[in-house]
């Protein structure tokens, strides 16, 4: 009976409310086939195998030394950091209409797009003793965007992203406070992240951690994060967004 109910729900609602595509808004998809296509998927052999920055496989100028003094760093914080798309206005509005639009349809196509950049390298041989073991995390939404949008959009991706890696997914970091960084420069950015992000009182850290986030600008966001872990002492540490502004 329940099931034939949320069936009939189901009729109702796309009568009155029909699916479209996300990007271009054509009827019948939630991202229809031409759309799918023209997603610009970064490829992982002409990438920078640590930062992941598109065609820096042989000479990257985002994570080399003179790049990381630049942002006030004194090393990259991540042992491997990855992308899986070049942020463009298509890949850009998926990460809109899902997060500020509530179409949650869109998180596990995010999440198994991500999950598929996890290096193999990055994930620890399932015998191993769970204290060895990798686990997702995530960025988490601030506050005030929990509000507005009602549920952390985060959260969810990497609640998904853990279930297709096979994976577990834990919650470390404190709700940071709202940050508005669309004025600052990269140093000003990587400046106000630092120390922003601190971990739960409750959470024991493991010593090898995937970090997740929507979309890596400057990588401020993630290095900050990146800092409260190392000090927090995981000693292993990846990070995966879906995508990267190039």
């Amino acid at each position: 009976m329940r099931r034939a109910k949320n069936f009939a729900f189901d009729i109702v609602a796309e009568a009155l409310w029909p699916t479209r595509c996300a990007i271009c808004d054509k009827p019948g998809f939630v991202v229809c086939d031409d759309c799918s296509d023209r997603i610009d998927y970064i490829d992982v052999l002409s990438s920078c195998p640590r930062c992941g920055s598109p065609y820096g496989s042989v000479q990257c100028c985002e994570c080399n030394d003179v790049a990381i003094d630049a942002i006030g760093l004194d090393s990259f914080p991540f042992d491997r950091l990855a992308s899986a798309v070049r942020i463009d206005d298509d890949s850009k509005r998926l990460v809109t209409v899902y997060k500020d639009h509530d179409e949650h349809r869109l998180a596990p196509l995010i999440a198994k797009t991500m999950s598929r950049y996890i290096d193999p390298d990055w994930v620890d041989d399932a015998n191993n003793a769970e204290s060895d073991q990798t686990f997702i995390t995530f960025i988490p939404a601030t506050a005030e965007a929990l509000n507005r949008r009602g549920f952390d959009h985060m959260e969810k991706i990497a609640e998904l992203v853990a279930k297709y890696a096979h994976l577990r997914s834990l919650s470390v970091f404190e709700r940071p406070k709202s940050l508005d960084q669309r004025k600052l420069n990269r140093r000003e950015r990587a400046k106000n992240m630092k120390q922003k992000f601190q971990i739960r009182a409750d959470v024991e850290l493991p010593s090898k951690l995937i970090v997740i986030d929507d979309i890596c600008t400057t990588g401020s966001t993630m290095f900050g994060a990146a800092l409260s872990l190392r000090e927090g002492g995981c000693e292993k540490l990846f990070g995966l967004t879906f995508g990267k502004v190039c």
